[in-house]
């Protein structure tokens, strides 16, 4: 994802309540949550079909990882008793934003509209030098020639209750919602050997460094 870019994400849930107490008018509660804050919270009838929609600002995007969950707090059965888990069926997501094409775990899949004159477009974070592009509409394969060695370093985290951080070196990634010092490592000398290390205070940190 773009976190420059001046569009709003889209993110949109299909989900299927299911038939619990459907003599309720409402009785499953769900928070939608972006990158560890909650951006709707909802009460739903059973036994429907659902689907919500989702415009975040890119100020909230994370330039490394980010992490949209669906969380179920619960419902009431026939004698008004507090039940958890729910029970819920989710269809599919769909995600739709601008974004900047990168590689992960040795691929890259990307749309970009036709362009009528020569241009530029680079790929980081494969790990081999050695890169096949294939376009699949006019269905043909290249070698690319002009791959760069270089390393590609993201990293972003947020403080507080709800922490978390990420690190994304090439194209390995490391997540981790505990408080902490959390360090990437990408040893000498292709930079091919990657390691992630997390430790809960300073002392830790610095006896490995």
């Amino acid at each position: 994802l773009s976190k420059n870019s001046n569009q709003n994400i889209q993110l949109k849930a299909y989900f299927i309540s299911t038939g619990y107490n459907k003599n309720l008018d409402f009785n499953h509660n769900l928070k939608f949550i972006f990158n560890k804050d909650t951006i709707l919270e909802k009460a739903y009838k059973g036994g429907q079909r659902y689907f919500e929609q989702f415009d975040i600002s890119p100020v909230f995007v994370s330039s490394a990882y980010n992490l949209f969950e669906m969380k179920s707090f619960g419902y009431r059965d026939k004698d008004r008793r507090f039940i958890y888990p729910d029970d819920l069926a989710i269809d599919f997501f769909e995600i739709e934003a601008k974004s900047s094409p990168f590689a992960r775990n040795g691929s890259s899949f990307f749309r970009i509209e036709e362009q009528n004159d020569n241009f530029k477009l680079s790929v980081p974070s494969f790990s081999n030098e050695k890169i096949f592009a294939i376009d699949s509409i006019n269905k043909k394969i290249a070698i690319l020639e002009q791959a760069q060695s270089g390393t590609t370093i993201s990293i972003s985290s947020k403080s507080g209750e709800k922490c978390f951080s990420s690190i994304s070196i090439n194209d390995s990634l490391n997540f981790s919602n505990l408080s902490g010092i959390h360090i990437g490592t990408a040893k000498a000398d292709d930079y091919s050997k990657i390691e992630f290390l997390s430790f809960s205070d300073f002392d830790e940190a610095e006896n490995y460094i």
